[in-house]
């Protein structure tokens, strides 16, 4: 402050020249002070204001009048720092010494509204010529420490956000890595390093991925790349840039990775690296299962197939021979024999209903059984599974009773499942009331839920509450053991629970012992397409179960020529007097390339064709005979033990017209033969 009180001595001294004068001196050093930012303030030496700027104005909030006259201290010093200022004050003005004088410091001042702020503060002793003056400069700095406090606590929050994220990326399970826009490794937690520990000295800040991952396919750390190491490695740049792809890798020590990588918003790709090899041991041995389990269920259909097969081709006979000897195709019976060979023939039926059950309960648990919907009749279908118990019934002189109420007229259902489901309910009805006892069905329908309720009833022993739950479990028996009193294999509940779920139904008991049983069928009834009626196989067996005492057969005038090809020569017996006895001419073919001969030779006008034949099969004589124009039209019908599913489908296919499963009846012969012999066949 020496220099300001030489240039003021200076500007008040006359030059020889007249240049400058004294007022003009103080005129331009008072414009200097008025025009600065900051706040210049000069006290005298008693520490009262001599001069108060126009910035120290606006800083302090007084005026220049206001302030001048007052003891600077008391004015824009705090209260807690005036003893301070007092005390340096005099020790300067005493000894000409001072702590502040000519450095730059920062101290807190105060406003006239009474805050306080952070300034920075020069101050400056004038020796004049009779006096002492001080002048201080003052900036303030509230805007200054303001912004260095945000940037101090922006770097704060940073360093914590920072060692958050690192906290958080070494708290993974997983191997976590970022590579940033160049492709080089910005950070990665060591979980990942643990994983790659072949080339872990390569997991450095700045590393480039396809410098890692090349050092990494020398040292041998990817298995895959072995003996194709450049195109492994184009690979797995090409998903690494993609960034939008989960791939698994397998590394050196064996364990499995399931890589997911993706790009960040600036352009960095992030990436998770994921043991999964615990998981991929789990699903090796789960393939493993579904590969034994396939073998299993695929030997359990041949199993099943063969059985099928291999039952139904003597129960063909054995139904096939009491059905010619009852209706007298042999010589005429006794009543007695009479009687014997229908309980023959009722036996072989029951033992053709469990096949069928179990054919159809191993459909439906293969998702392979197709219910063909269509409105039924509810009086007709309940009244045709009345009609094939009946005779069981009468035997041991059961009233059977049958109640249809005005609105259950029809049905959505599928008609064959639909008597195949009351069936089992009556035949059970039957075989647990005694003698001289009741059994019915009562239906009705409830509109507001759109459903239809068909109870079967009975006056028989009844059932425990307890024993409800293990009702409709497959192959139980709830008189099980060696002693039970009646027979069954014990599907006829369990089938007839899924066949009502796969209507979208159900099925429920109400019953006690000795006081009978209920068994209530639920099925929905929306309005839906369905497809048209088919025949199967189930529905052949029950018709031909209704083949004795039913309407009288037409026998044509003239007689109608039937090639049966059937290599069993007992079936083929029986089945040609069957059709004997309906005024057929029937001639054997005993193997597929006698077929064709005979149909060469003989022009029959139908041909009943074995599937499965020693030499050549059903399904290539048919697809021989269909590739000689001559015969294009002729009907050719499968007459098979095969009933698997995709039987018939496959007899169709090799171009047969119709597919009849063994046993079959002389009724059901005589209706698929008519149909095609009176009307011929439409070719398409």
């Amino acid at each position: 402050m020496s220099q300001i009180s030489s240039v003021s001595e200076e500007m008040s001294q006359s030059d020889t020249d007249g240049v400058q004068r004294p007022a003009q001196g103080e005129s331009l050093l008072r414009q200097i002070i008025e025009s600065s930012l900051d706040a210049v303030i000069s006290v005298d030496d008693r520490g009262r204001i001599a001069t108060f700027n126009p910035a120290a104005e606006d800083m302090y909030g007084f005026s220049a009048n206001e302030a001048v006259g007052r003891e600077m201290a008391k004015l824009i010093i705090p209260p807690n720092l005036r003893s301070a200022h007092d005390a340096g004050f005099k020790r300067c003005l005493e000894t000409g010494k001072s702590r502040i004088l000519g450095k730059r410091m920062q101290i807190r001042s105060i406003r006239s509204d009474g805050t306080e702020f952070p300034v920075e503060l020069t101050v400056a002793k004038i020796n004049e010529a009779n006096a002492v003056r001080f002048v201080a400069f003052i900036h303030d700095v509230s805007e200054r420490q303001r912004i260095r406090s945000e940037l101090e606590k922006a770097k704060a929050d940073a360093e914590w956000a920072e060692r958050q994220l690192r906290t958080a990326i070494e708290a993974l399970d997983d191997g976590f890595v970022l590579y940033d826009t160049n492709d080089r490794l910005v950070i990665c937690n060591e979980r990942y390093r643990e994983i790659y520990g072949t080339s872990v000295d390569l997991l450095h800040v700045g590393a480039k991925f396809e410098a890692i991952i090349r050092e990494g396919v020398k040292r041998g750390q990817y298995p895959d790349a072995e003996g194709r190491e450049e195109a492994w490695i184009a690979g797995r740049l090409k998903a690494h840039r993609s960034a939008n792809s989960v791939i698994e890798q397998q590394i050196d020590d064996g364990r499995w990775l399931r890589i997911s990588e993706r790009r960040t918003a600036d352009g960095g790709i992030v990436g998770f690296r994921v043991d999964i090899s615990k998981l991929k041991e789990t699903q090796l041995r789960l393939e493993d299962a579904n590969a034994e389990l396939a073998r299993a269920s695929r030997l359990k259909d041949e199993f099943l197939a063969s059985m099928s097969h291999e039952l139904r081709t003597p129960l063909h006979a054995i139904i096939g021979l009491s059905e010619a000897l009852r209706i007298g195709a042999f010589e005429a019976l006794t009543e007695e024999q009479s009687e014997s060979v229908c309980q023959i023939e009722d036996s072989g039926r029951h033992l053709l209903k469990l096949i069928n059950d179990i054919l159809d309960l191993s459909k439906v648990e293969a998702g392979q059984l197709d219910l063909r919907k269509r409105k039924c009749e509810v009086e007709v279908v309940c009244r045709e599974s009345l009609r094939l118990v009946r005779e069981a019934a009468q035997r041991k002189d059961l009233d059977i009773q049958l109640d249809v109420s005005s609105t259950a007229r029809v049905v959505l259902a599928d008609p064959l499942r639909l008597k195949q489901i009351l069936v089992n309910l009556l035949s059970n009805s039957v075989k647990f009331t005694r003698a001289g006892g009741q059994l019915g069905i009562d239906v009705t329908t409830d509109r507001a839920e759109e459903r239809v309720n068909f109870t079967v009833w009975d006056t028989g022993i009844g059932i425990a509450e307890v024993d409800f739950p293990r009702l409709f479990r497959p192959f139980v028996q709830l008189d099980g053991g060696l002693a039970r009193k009646h027979s069954g294999a014990g599907l006829g509940l369990s089938l007839v629970r899924r066949l009502a779920e796969m209507h979208g139904g159900g099925v429920r008991v109400e019953s006690s012992p000795g006081r009978g049983s209920r068994f209530i069928v639920v099925l929905p009834n929306h309005a839906e397409t369905v497809s048209g009626d088919e025949r199967d196989d189930y529905g052949a067996a029950e018709d031909a179960s209704n083949s004795r005492g039913g309407r009288h057969l037409l026998i044509p005038a003239c007689p109608t020529h039937v090639l049966l090809v059937e290599d069993n020569q007992l079936n083929a017996t029986v089945t040609k007097r069957l059709l004997g006895s309906l005024g057929y001419r029937v001639t054997i073919a005993a193997d597929g390339w006698s077929a064709l001969r005979h149909v060469v030779e003989d022009h029959p006008n139908i041909v009943l064709m074995d599937v499965q034949m020693s030499g050549m099969d059903g399904l290539e004589t048919t697809r021989r005979i269909r590739a000689n124009p001559q015969s294009e039209t002729l009907p050719i019908v499968a007459l098979t033990a095969l009933a698997m599913p995709g039987d018939r489908q496959r007899c169709l296919a090799a171009g047969m017209n119709e597919y009849l499963s063994k046993p079959t009846s002389r009724k059901i012969l005589h209706d698929v033969i008519e149909s095609f012999v009176s009307f011929g066949v439409v070719s398409e």
